[in-house]
């Protein structure tokens, strides 16, 4: 072996000595998140007010005329769809999350970059303005789809806020990291220091 190629290998262990230092530390970070959740019934009114206003938006986004008569309105039924599904991520047991990879990892981005949606009252106000976004397309009652979706939003909002200020139960639903266990077993390297592999 050339002495070139051993200075290679040392820097790509050296390199790789760094990444995994800076995983560990990452992954240490994103595992210790609390996700603050209300009691079983606040939760099952937030998953029913996530998926109907999913359903809603689904519905007004089925005629593809509409992207090209109000596109504005159809980029805003897009969002909605996100919030929505957003909505459900932060409801939901974690348990049920980590079965599917790609959505507990847009979960933990969402942890890393809008940290309130894993406290209660932070994430009753962002429920509170799902409900304004469905009161902007209510011009009257023909609107039925729209000023429920808007009113349960809302009202899940609220009861979220009356939760983490004390006036309901609330528990604290640790997120658990498979993907920590299943990284330190291919590596063979105790990534978040347990004192454990795996």
């Amino acid at each position: 072996m050339t002495e070139t190629a051993r200075e290679m290998m040392n820097s790509a262990g050296e390199a790789l000595s760094g990444a995994s230092g800076a995983m560990s530390g990452a992954l240490g970070e994103i595992k210790s998140v609390n996700i603050e959740q209300g009691p079983m019934v606040l939760r099952l009114l937030a998953i029913l007010g996530g998926l109907g206003s999913f359903g809603c938006a689904v519905f007004e986004m089925i005629y593809p005329l509409k992207a090209i008569v109000h596109p504005v309105n159809y980029i805003m039924y897009g969002y909605i769809t996100l919030f929505s599904l957003t909505t459900l991520l932060f409801e939901v047991k974690p348990e049920w999350l980590e079965k599917i990879p790609a959505v507990s990892g847009y979960q933990d981005m969402l942890i890393k970059h809008c940290p309130f949606l894993t406290v209660l009252a932070p994430r009753g106000v962002f429920y509170l303005f799902q409900g304004t976004l469905w009161l902007t397309f209510a011009k009257g009652f023909d609107e039925i789809l729209e000023i429920v979706a808007a009113a349960e939003l809302a009202f899940v909002g609220v009861l979220h806020i009356l939760a983490h200020t004390g006036i309901m139960p609330k528990q604290i639903a640790q997120k658990a990291k498979q993907a920590v266990v299943a990284a330190e077993k291919a590596a063979g390297v105790d990534i978040n220091r347990d004192g454990v592999i795996g």
